[in-house]
């Protein structure tokens, strides 16, 4: 049988994303943020947009147009936001949140970066550490920053080239030395639009987000392509509350690897054991992860 092929939208760079997002599903949420336990706001594609807009023209007041801006950080709205900017108006460079403050600065050094965007505990242990002049940007007020001042026409003015360089990430080193890896917009979005004539995601469905965003696959499969799809992210707390969140936001897809279903499995094979009924004890442990 021939695999069935959707016919999609395609797109170069993420400003495109942003603003088809925010006329097509302006009233949809685009991010389920929990500011609490058992509390959430919801930000919508309409005021997804906005607060690009607003702190991207932020950065540019601040003189970071064609620079290269770090992100660090546990996966959250804010690491996303100052993602999509930085790479709208400079260069963005994702950086692995479990590294030391001293490894931090020897990628910021080799990437010649004049920013970064952190968790305030991260800003104090580089600020250890970091000798040259660099701007620290808190999560904490990346919000704050983007509803400052908004000159949508100062954004639009940037050209982004089709196979320009915008994202420049760092290998993990397995196998040596780390190298540094020049991605344009336009490559993630080229994967995005593969993956989505194969892959149906609707407006309905909704992610956790569980792997790290600095890592390629979980930033473009798991966060920029749910953009274009008008459907909703949220957010792990960690990999030990994997199944609290999973009860807590009810997601209809999970992009993980195969490693991060195994543990899963094990984990809902051990509680169906415990719970389950023993008349139906047998219907899942044969599979468990059928309704993930």
């Amino acid at each position: 049988m021939a695999p069935k092929y959707y016919s999609e939208k395609r797109f170069y760079n993420f400003r495109e994303i942003i603003n088809y997002s925010a006329v097509r599903f302006a009233k949809k949420t685009a991010f389920q943020v929990k500011i609490a336990e058992g509390k959430y706001k919801n930000i919508t594609y309409a005021e997804l947009k906005d607060l690009y807009y607003g702190l991207c023209t932020k950065l540019i007041k601040m003189g970071m147009l064609g620079k290269r801006i770090a992100v660090s950080g546990a996966n959250s709205f804010e690491w996303a936001l100052s993602y999509l900017c930085a790479a709208t108006v400079g260069v963005v460079v994702p950086i692995d949140k479990e590294l030391q403050a001293e490894d931090v600065n020897d990628f910021l050094n080799a990437a010649d970066c004049v920013a970064v965007c952190t968790d305030n505990a991260k800003i104090a242990a580089l600020k250890g550490v970091v000798s040259r002049e660099i701007e620290y940007i808190s999560f904490d007020n990346v919000e704050s920053m983007a509803r400052e001042s908004c000159n949508p026409a100062l954004v639009d003015d940037i050209e982004i080239g089709k196979d320009e360089m915008r994202i420049l990430i760092f290998t993990s080193g397995t196998t040596g030395n780390s190298k540094g890896v020049c991605l344009s917009q336009n490559n993630l979005c080229s994967n995005i639009y593969s993956t989505v004539q194969m892959v149906k995601v609707k407006e309905s469905d909704k992610t956790l987000s569980i792997l790290p965003l600095h890592h390629t696959y979980e930033c473009t499969l798991d966060f920029v392509l749910f953009l274009t799809r008008g459907a909703s992210i949220c957010y792990c707390d960690g990999l030990t509350k994997v199944q609290k969140n999973l009860n807590e936001y009810s997601p209809s897809i999970l992009v993980v690897v195969p490693a991060l279903l195994k543990v899963l499995n094990k984990r809902i094979k051990r509680q169906s054991r415990r719970t389950a009924p023993q008349n139906t004890r047998n219907i899942l442990r044969t599979n468990p992860l059928h309704r993930l």
